[in-house]
């Protein structure tokens, strides 16, 4: 669980609560030092119930400064802070805009203030709430509650969401129907030249729907197709439809059958080796939806507006949920290309008869490196995201693999083969801070599972350790529901183990 320390000048613990994180609060106003160490701080002040704005102009600049010392003086810690909102105004003179600027200043400022800094903007919040609700003024006199109670669990929600997403894990992969979903109509009957997704209403929100859809393509969300049609039908409708937004090109894999849409579902992500976990699945049917809904309630199975007007503002929101992310890498914007050239990877494993053919047959270029300005974001987007080839499973925040490097070994496997360049797929952290070095992390991308670049990773490793004269390494695999395949990863290698329980086995090995 995360251990995170609320810096606060009101009373707001009633509206933190989560299965995740441990929230700790500081005392009205107080900045100073504490002994116990947190995983992150968060600092939440709320512009005070005054009057005088020379006063509130005051404050607010004291608030900056306050937080500036805490900056320095958590410099290798995550520190999320929330900006300032003008809930009370109290202004008279309507050419006086003092505490307007002095809120907009503190809000532009801290956009800047370090690497180790993440904003939480509050408006997302309050721009759902009625102006006139945000306080209840019952309860800020009785026990100085500035945010009505009522929206506590909402922002509970909301807190949690925004602070989680600085991890980067985001779902990957959104899963369309086609009829009356991706337009108005249905192919079968209508025709491809009748369906509408563009032009006139309804065409009109379909074609912005498209356009949405293709932005998450942009930002590395691989698109696929699950719909009961015939797979002809389809393929004439982006050959001839030259209107539609989204191409043929922008989808992975087109599952165009009468096979029930569990079962589309689960040959999708069977073929692109992910967990249906990462799915997300969009059908305007109910009785579709339902069925994914019980047979696979892993996947995000998400409601379908009623009018096509809604689409897109509903699900620009629902995005945001679960395809929001930090900062974008080149793989990202590499994604949709990558998982094309697996599938083709794959498709060629299939015509062969053994492993080392298909490896041979590959061509594949494997280079291994250290970690770098240049490839620490996609490091720590692969540390946080990555589930089945992964040992120990733990999560760490670009600011504490920052604080990690003086004491441990980062390194990144990359690779190329006869059909594309994938980019960094592995990533390994050893901890030399201890007597012996342990292997802290050891993944790979599930898009490179099955070609034996865990060994070569590993290999490399144990010799960079060698030349550092060491003559042992220890390793840990960290049992979850999603990495059973790796089990006995070192063991294969030659491991010997040390300790284990049913959740951890602890294994050593001389070099």
């Amino acid at each position: 669980m995360k251990n995170i320390y609320v810096y606060r000048n009101v009373a707001i613990e009633y509206l933190f609560k989560s299965d995740n994180i441990n929230y700790e609060f500081s005392g009205y106003g107080d900045v100073s030092e504490k002994e116990k160490e947190y995983d992150a701080y968060l600092f939440f002040y709320i512009i005070p119930y005054k009057f005088d704005n020379k006063i509130l102009v005051e404050e607010i600049n004291n608030y900056y400064e306050r937080l500036k010392y805490i900056v320095s003086s958590k410099a290798k810690k995550d520190i999320y802070i929330m900006s300032l909102y003008q809930y009370n105004d109290a202004n008279y003179i309507y050419s006086n805009y003092e505490v307007k600027n002095a809120v907009e200043e503190f809000n532009r400022k801290i956009q800047d203030l370090g690497e180790n800094t993440k904003v939480i903007d509050i408006e997302k919040f309050l721009k759902n709430i009625d102006s006139n609700e945000i306080m209840d003024m019952k309860y800020y006199y009785l026990y100085n509650l500035i945010i009505n109670p009522k929206f506590k669990e909402q922002f509970a929600e909301f807190i949690n969401y925004e602070i989680e997403k600085y991890v980067g894990y985001r779902k990957k992969c959104l899963v369309l129907d086609l009829d009356n979903t991706l337009w108005s109509g249905i192919i079968g009957e209508d025709g491809i030249q009748n369906v509408k997704m563009n032009g006139d209403y309804p065409g009109n929100c379909y074609a912005d729907f498209q356009s949405l859809i293709q932005e998450m393509k942009k930002n590395g969300i691989i698109l696929c197709i699950a719909s009961k049609n015939n797979k002809e039908d389809v393929d004439l409708l982006f050959e001839k439809r030259k209107d539609m937004i989204l191409k043929k090109d922008d989808f992975v894999i087109i599952e165009a059958s009468w096979n029930p849409k569990n079962e589309m579902i689960l040959s999708i992500a069977k073929r692109l080796n992910i967990s249906i976990s990462d799915m997300v699945f969009i059908d305007d049917n109910p009785a579709e939806r339902e069925l994914v809904k019980e047979l696979l309630s892993e996947v995000v199975v998400l409601d379908f507006p009623e009018e096509p007007y809604l689409l897109s503002e509903y699900y620009k929101k629902e995005f945001k949920k679960y395809f929001s992310i930090d900062k974008l890498t080149k793989d990202d914007n590499e994604k949709t290309k990558q998982y094309k050239a697996k599938i083709e990877a794959d498709e060629l494993k299939n015509s062969i008869s053994s492993i080392d053919e298909y490896i041979e047959k590959l061509k594949m270029e494997i280079s291994f490196e250290e970690i770098n300005e240049n490839n620490q974001t996609r490091i720590v987007e692969l540390i946080n995201k990555s589930n089945q080839f992964n040992l120990t499973t733990k999560r760490y925040s670009n600011t504490e693999i920052e604080n990690m490097k003086s004491n441990a070994m980062i390194y990144a496997v990359r690779v190329k083969d006869k059909f594309d360049d994938l980019g960094i797929v592995g990533v390994s952290i050893i901890n030399t801070s201890l007597e012996i070095p342990e292997i802290d992390e050891f993944l790979l991308s599930c898009r490179v599972i099955g070609r034996k670049i865990e060994s070569k990773f590993l290999e490399f490793l144990l010799e960079k350790l060698k030349e550092k004269n060491y003559e042992q390494v220890k390793a840990k695999y960290i049992r979850t529901l999603k990495n059973g395949q790796v089990q006995d990863f070192y063991l294969n290698e030659k491991f010997d183990i040390i300790q284990k329980n049913d959740e951890e086995t602890l294994y050593m090995k001389k070099i």
